[in-house]
């Protein structure tokens, strides 16, 4: 086992006789397979069973993740001819490769029944000069424990273009809070998707006010599309499809003139004049990305990178990884982001799933377009968004979110790009939340609970510290929840009941200042929140006992 929690299987299987099947079976029990992500099922509960077959062709799947916050599994499968496949809507660009062995030319598939994962390959003939490789990767997860400081403390400002009058532009992302900004691709500072670094100087000089006020920069920067100006693209060109993905070509007429087809196209910034081509997910190119990432570190001032979804392999995350740390004086970051590719164009893949190998390595997720944060069931927020069963934690994009449930998974939106956080930041500046203890309701042993026949669908999460408690309600339920009723653990919290005082915190758009009754909590509306404030030490409010008070 790796030291993340990664484990990979080679097993090859030969012989002179005929076999009725091969099976891998995983055993699980109901307290260890709560929820499940992958195999094309929406990430949340998990199903009480389920049965699944082989479709490389137009299904991003040949994984399945099992099991709870505390503890759980992936299993993929693969043979020894296994690809990374290419992401988003550029799968069926490059498909998985149907594993042979498992696959079985349709007649293996994977069955979930009776807390049992079993994959089988179905009745085949084995042949001793055929060895065939059931090989199959496990991750072991959550893959470390919440960094619950960093999240409460690290805040970002993402745009995608940087004005001319910097200085003014970093001051405002810091009269606001934030302290790390992303620089996107398409824009002055950073027109070139990936590469080539034509505007170092900028970037550097960007980097260095940055850095007196600081705040801390990351540059969009991955491996999928390359810039037509990298000076490097024909000598690339001239190793066939080792680095520039096989296609049909077209898409922008330069790249038709240039590169005389067999490339598939990717994204045009018409601002700038980059237009970009997909590139394998595996190739000597890796490499190259490596030594760049690098350079930027120790030439342009990078702290770090964010990523627009993860079209490389473990090995090579693990690389960049290091490179941050090793070479990062200000503590380097990863962010993740990607769209809800639970669809057809992108082969109905789970995001969380498909990336779970980088998962260790990467310091937030941001997950994303298509996402929906009003009226999934809050165990949906918790697989697929929030990160946190992978020992993650995120923020949301579309529509900058929901405030009130992404406040129950300490989330906010984005600062700069749709989002408004700066209430919540607000909120947990004047708690302490940074240096508070954090517990979600997805935890047993969280302090306090919804009772009173909500608990299915409105959730508490809970800030404590000496003498105080912060309590985040999220309804995540489509009806309103008009009696609310808490049990809370008075021993856990640390506080002594009859010294309480209830009490609403200011968060703007949300809720006003207000003292509250324990016996009488307002209650919520659909796809709505409260937070609530209990702390030994009486408020400073103006308003009447029972401004917040009754039902809705």
């Amino acid at each position: 086992m790796e030291f993340d929690g990664s484990l990979s299987f080679q097993v090859a299987v030969s012989g002179s006789r005929h076999v009725g099947g091969i099976r891998l079976e995983t055993p699980r029990t109901l307290e260890t397979a709560t929820l499940s992500t992958g195999l094309g099922q929406e990430g949340g509960r998990a199903p009480e069973s389920l049965d699944w077959k082989w479709d490389v062709a137009q299904k991003h799947q040949d994984s399945l993740w099992l099991g709870t916050v505390n503890g759980g599994l992936r299993v993929l499968l693969k043979d020894d001819r296994h690809v990374r496949a290419a992401v988003n809507i550029h799968y069926t660009r490059r498909p998985l490769h149907e594993p042979v062995s498992w696959a079985n030319g349709g007649d293996g598939g994977i069955r979930y029944a009776d807390h049992t994962l079993t994959a089988w390959s179905g009745a085949r003939e084995l042949k001793p000069d055929a060895p065939l490789a059931f090989n199959f990767d496990l991750l072991v997860t959550p893959f470390h424990t919440l960094r619950t400081r960093e999240q409460f403390t690290e805040r970002y400002f993402h745009t995608s273009q940087v004005p001319e009058d910097e200085a003014g532009y970093l001051a405002r992302a810091a009269q606001a809070g934030a302290n790390l900004i992303n620089i996107h691709q398409g824009n002055r500072l950073n027109p070139y998707i990936n590469y080539p670094f034509l505007t170092v100087p900028g970037l550097e000089s960007f980097t260095r006010t940055a850095h007196a006020g600081n705040q801390r920069v990351k540059f969009y920067y991955t491996i999928r599309e390359l810039s037509n100006w990298a000076p490097e693209l024909f000598a690339l060109r001239s190793l066939g499809n080792e680095i520039l993905l096989s296609g049909k070509g077209g898409g922008h007429p330069w790249l038709e003139e240039h590169l005389a087809g067999d490339y598939w196209q990717a994204w045009f910034e018409g601002g700038v004049q980059d237009a970009s081509v997909l590139t394998a997910t595996l190739s000597r190119w890796n490499n190259f990305y490596i030594e760049g990432l690098q350079w930027l570190v120790k030439n342009a001032g990078c702290d770090g990178i964010y990523l627009d979804d993860i079209s490389y392999d473990r090995g090579t995350m693990l690389r960049a990884r290091k490179v941050l740390d090793r070479d990062c004086p200000r503590g380097g970051r990863i962010d993740l982001h990607s769209w809800n590719e639970l669809n057809g164009m992108a082969g109905f893949a789970n995001c969380v799933n498909v990336f779970m190998d980088s998962l260790p390595f990467v310091d937030r997720m941001w997950f994303g377009e298509g996402h929906e944060y009003s009226g999934p069931a809050p165990e949906h927020f918790l697989v697929e968004i929030s990160g946190i069963p992978f020992g993650l934690m995120g923020e949301m994009l579309e529509g900058g979110g929901n405030p009130a449930l992404g406040l129950t998974f300490g989330m906010t939106g984005r600062l700069g790009w749709g989002g408004d956080p700066k209430a919540v930041w607000k909120l947990w500046d004047d708690f302490g939340a940074a240096d508070a203890a954090f517990s979600g309701w997805w935890d047993r042993d969280c302090p306090v609970r919804v009772d009173g026949g909500a608990e299915e669908t409105v959730k508490a999460s809970v800030w404590t510290k000496p003498g105080a408690a912060l309590i985040s309600l999220g309804n995540f339920g489509k009806a309103p929840c008009r009696i609310l009723s808490l049990t809370v653990d008075w021993k856990s919290l640390g506080l002594d009941p009859a010294k309480v005082h209830w009490s609403t915190p200011a968060l703007a758009g949300m809720q006003p200042a207000a003292r509250v009754q324990a016996d009488k909590l307002p209650g919520l509306p659909a796809f709505g929140g409260l937070v609530l404030l209990l702390s030994e030490t009486a408020p400073e409010i103006q308003a009447a006992p029972d401004v917040m008070s009754g039902p809705v």
